[in-house]
């Protein structure tokens, strides 16, 4: 008699494998519902529809507290750069209108003013503008990347935490997911105000100055950036001002939700990738020598393996968004000093804000990257304090002696993005 199963939707969150993994999707077969049961008939016409298994299903197999950055992956399906390619049209019209709102003007009709302080604010403002199209234009062409490196964790965790004595790492992955989901709530929070409260003082400034002008000189605007809009009056013509603020405050709503796309993807897959290492040691600290056997090691081995190659992935995904991080705060760095030794005025706390947003991205790469180099270099010295060379084959012994070496290249790679903070902030 055939096997017999409870039905199992198309997204199994309890980790039970679908019925096409189950039987084969490309087995014939005929689903008989009986008694809220379905039970397969083999040698039938072929079943009335398939499952398909999009990229965000594959991690839905995994119980909700294992999945891999849930609510990052849900916000990049709102513009299709995740799940069905269909909504991709959201996120190109959002990037242009971006560019033809924010960008496109400072190039074509300029700043619109000749003072200093005007000038060296419209510039950092370009630089921190650039700092977030071009890493989330980045990501976006790699998607496919994306998807090998949440595949891989997901089936890290599901190997780590899949056996008798996975109650630790099992509880570790909850933990992390949690403190992650926390901090994503913070990010999202703060990201719905930004735009709102980067446009209110400039425009409670210009409330002020219209409503208790005299009439005897001409009222200039305050604009939240500076830059042309083109050809309208923004900074004489409330009309025209008011214009240039609604298409702005919605310009800076799309900065803000590729901001979040652009800040949570790299921090959560090294904070991810770091996890995937002490899931490595744990696992090497819970053999036991006595009771140790060669496929108990191939698998910690195996698992290693797949951290590593992981850990590539999301070097060859975050390199260059994170090398312009670094280059954005040293040139905005630069800014600042160059614009308190020339003036002092409004445009300083604009500038002050840019500047410490970048600040605080690049410290989370390097935190992020020193901790990654100490998670693997922990993997190591579990290795070192396990007698594999007792008893091991020779080819363990050269498995073991492999992830002793690749954890010294996670270490020089990683502990790079602190150095190079590091060296920064020295220079100045």
């Amino acid at each position: 008699m055939a096997p017999v199963k409870r039905y199992a939707s198309k997204q199994c969150l309890d980790g039970t494998p679908t019925d096409a993994e189950m039987y084969g999707t490309r087995t014939a077969f005929v689903l008989a519902r009986k008694g809220g049961l379905l039970i397969p008939k083999l040698n039938g016409p072929p079943p009335p529809r398939t499952i398909s298994t999009p990229p965000p299903a594959r991690m839905a197999t995994l119980p909700n507290l294992l999945q891999v950055m849930p609510s990052t992956l849900r916000l990049m399906e709102l513009t299709g750069l995740w799940g069905s390619p269909k909504l991709i049209h959201r996120f190109v019209l959002m990037y242009c209108y971006g560019l033809l709102v924010m960008l496109l003007p400072r190039f074509v009709f300029g700043v619109g003013s000749e003072d200093v302080s005007a000038i060296i604010k419209s510039l950092a403002e370009v630089i921190f503008l650039v700092s977030i199209f071009v890493p989330t234009l980045i990501f976006a062409a790699k998607l496919r990347g994306l998807e090998r490196v949440v595949r891989g964790l997901g089936d890290i965790f599901r190997e780590a935490s899949n056996d008798d004595q996975s109650s630790e790492c099992y509880d570790l992955i909850v933990k992390q997911n949690v403190k992650i989901e926390k901090f994503f709530n913070f990010l999202t929070i703060y990201m719905k105000f930004a735009a709102f409260g980067y446009c209110l003082p400039s425009i409670m400034i210009t409330y002020w100055r219209y409503f208790t002008n005299d009439g005897t000189s001409p009222v200039i605007f305050i604009l939240p950036m500076e830059q042309e809009f083109y050809g309208l009056q923004i900074r004489t013509n409330l009309v025209h001002y008011h214009i240039f603020m609604v298409f702005s405050l919605l310009a800076y709503m799309v900065c803000s939700y590729f901001t979040l796309v652009k800040l949570t993807l790299p921090l959560f897959m090294l904070r991810y990738s770091s996890m995937t290492y002490r899931l490595v040691a744990v696992r090497i600290r819970n053999l036991s020598v006595p009771e140790m056997t060669a496929d108990d090691l191939k698998k910690v081995i195996e698992l290693h393996r797949k951290a590593f190659e992981v850990t590539e992935l999301i070097e060859e995904m975050c390199h260059i968004p994170v090398a312009l991080e670094f280059l954005t705060c040293v040139l905005l760095w630069c800014l600042v000093m160059f614009y308190t030794s020339t003036t002092m005025g409004y445009d300083l706390f604009s500038i002050l804000i840019v500047v410490l947003s970048s600040l605080v991205e690049a410290f989370g790469y390097a935190y992020l990257g020193s901790e990654l180099s100490e998670q693997a270099e922990k993997v190591g010295v579990a290795c070192y304090d396990l007698p594999w060379y007792v008893n091991c084959s020779k080819e363990l012994k050269g498995a073991f002696q492999l992830m002793i070496q690749r954890s010294q290249k996670i270490l020089r790679l990683s502990y790079s993005y602190y150095l190079i903070l590091k060296d920064l902030l020295d220079a100045f």
